[in-house]
């Protein structure tokens, strides 16, 4: 996957299987990983992740919760 070039997406496959997509938001950034989950085919997954990519490596949303959980919490 190393030689993946920005805005590509790539299938991960195992014996045949397709389980999931790779995705590289960035030029120099590590891809992300999509797989289907309930109710939500491969195809829809990646289109969603790819749709909420705004800028960041991560989906917006995923991008939120993580600086979300690196603030120090206050103490009461």
């Amino acid at each position: 996957l190393e030689e993946m070039s920005a805005a590509d997406t790539r299938p991960v496959v195992d014996q045949g299987e397709t389980l999931a997509n790779a995705i590289k938001s960035k030029e120099d950034s590590r891809p992300i990983f999509v797989s289907a989950g309930h109710r939500m085919t491969l195809t829809d997954a990646t289109r969603l992740a790819r749709q909420s990519m705004t800028g960041h490596r991560l989906p917006e949303p995923i991008h939120h919760a993580d600086r979300l959980t690196r603030q120090p919490r206050k103490v009461d």
